[in-house]
């Protein structure tokens, strides 16, 4: 018995461009990836908090007025959001090494974003943080690395796709003769 034998070669998996649901669930993985974004950059601009250095101190005069984090980092924050947004702006229409550099970097500037949050008070009390900043960056930096498994099985599944319309050699078969009447 010989197995029918693909007249094409297998297709490398980064040349592969994903069609129908594989290309829907992709690009789904990037729009929800861009919602934990716009959480995020959105608690960045309207959530304010005060901080107090000294523990169990409740008198007025020991606490810092209200402030935004921009206060406190800057304008980075929108800068590291702004380029996790570029990363996948620039995969979109990309193939698979593309996507999975796009997911590397979105959750690496979605991490350090997250880290430099929670380390502007590390020490201090804070009061009035709401959580719109680290349900947005722990969303995202959650849904880049969902996005780094997501990737290459979307790809692996639009290869097998591709493989079934592809022609096959006929198979052999041997005749033995019959016993003749």
């Amino acid at each position: 018995m010989t197995a029918d034998t693909p007249l094409v070669p297998r297709r490398p998996l980064r040349l592969i461009d994903t069609t129908g649901i594989r290309k829907r669930v992709r690009d789904g993985v990037r729009i929800a990836l861009g919602v934990a974004i716009l959480l995020a950059a959105l608690g960045f601009a309207t959530e304010t908090h005060r901080v107090c250095t000294r523990w169990h101190q409740t008198s007025p005069h020991e606490w810092s007025s209200a402030h935004h984090v921009l206060a406190d980092l800057g304008p980075w924050p929108f800068v590291v959001l702004v380029g996790v947004v570029g990363l996948q702006w620039w995969a979109h229409r990309r193939r698979l090494i593309v996507g999975v550099v796009a997911a590397v970097g979105s959750a690496a500037l979605a991490f350090g974003l997250l880290l430099a949050y929670a380390l502007a008070h590390f020490l201090d009390h804070v009061d009035g943080a709401g959580p719109l900043v680290p349900i947005g960056l722990v969303g995202a930096f959650l849904l880049a690395a969902a996005q780094l498994v997501v990737e290459p099985v979307v790809a692996v599944l639009e290869r097998r796709a591709l493989a079934r319309t592809d022609p096959v050699m006929p198979r052999a078969v041997v005749v033995e003769p019959g016993p003749r009447p």
